[in-house]
């Protein structure tokens, strides 16, 4: 789990991702690093901008995949 560790170590509070599995959310979760989801925005500067607005979800199990392929949420 380095890269989980770097950005740890590096005083990340808040990761928006579009996707990952359950051991590396398992991981952010463990360190203290809030994750949210921004698979549905179009850009980065969108994501963003949800997350100041509080309009992304946090990223949970139901966003997780199995690797490979990942899931787009509904």
């Amino acid at each position: 789990m380095a890269p989980v560790q770097r950005l740890a170590g590096n005083g990340i509070q808040v990761l928006i991702a579009g996707g990952m599995g359950l051991r590396p959310l398992m991981g952010f979760n463990q360190v203290g690093i809030q994750v949210f989801f921004g698979g549905g925005a179009e850009s980065v500067g969108q994501a963003v901008a949800a997350l100041a607005e509080g309009k992304l979800p946090q990223f949970s199990q139901e966003f997780t995949c199995g690797g490979g392929g990942g899931r787009q949420h509904p």
